[in-house]
Order: C-alpha cells, then sequence, then structure tokens
C-alpha cells in the first residue's frame, strides 16, 4: 500500500510543461506495481477460512453451471428453455 500511495504521489508532482516518460511514467509503473502486490495480498488475507461451498469461494465463481451443456458452453449459445 505505501508503493501505491508514493507512486501516486510521484505522478503527482509532474510539471506543467512535463513529458509523459520523463516525468510521469515512472510513478504510474511504482503504482502499478504497488498495486499487484497489494491486490494479492488483500484478496488472500480475505479470503482465509472461506469454505469452498460458500459464495465467497474462488470456485463457486469461476465454474461452469450444472445446467448447461458442454456443447452450448462451447459454442457460447443461450440456454434452452425448459418445456412445461
Amino acid at each position: 500500500m505505501a508503493t501505491i500511495v508514493g507512486g501516486t504521489r510521484w505522478a503527482t508532482q509532474v510539471p506543467v510543461r512535463g513529458t509523459f516518460w520523463a516525468d510521469l511514467a515512472g510513478g504510474l509503473i511504482v503504482a502499478g506495481a504497488g498495486t499487484a502486490f497489494a491486490f494479492i495480498s488483500i484478496s488472500v488475507a480475505g479470503l482465509i477460512g472461506v469454505g469452498e461451498a460458500t459464495l465467497a469461494s474462488p470456485r463457486a465463481w469461476t465454474t461452469r453451471p450444472r445446467s448447461r451443456r458442454r456443447g452450448d458452453i462451447e459454442r457460447g449459445d443461450q440456454p434452452r428453455r425448459q418445456r412445461r
């Protein structure tokens, strides 16, 4: 998180007639690297202790639904309506 703050602060100090590579790119790269590290650690900390069967589980959001057939998913077709 401190890396994000440092990169953002660096990026806000750009002079009026500054150029992208000389004045702005360094701060954006530092803030981007800090964001990558922060999101990974925050996600791990937030998901500690979450079971596989809960809605907060990453597996619940990435598995395909059981009600659709494999061919429909591969072709991108809409699910078929069930007859009444």
